[in-house]
């Protein structure tokens, strides 16, 4: 699980792409 409150402060593209992907994981997955 991702910790959205540490991350969403973090503009950087790298977390933004690693959250997209946590996101797409997350629908992925049941």
């Amino acid at each position: 699980m991702i910790d959205m409150s540490q991350t969403l402060w973090c503009p950087r593209m790298e977390c933004i792409l690693s959250i997209y992907n946590a996101v797409i994981s997350t629908l992925v997955k049941p």
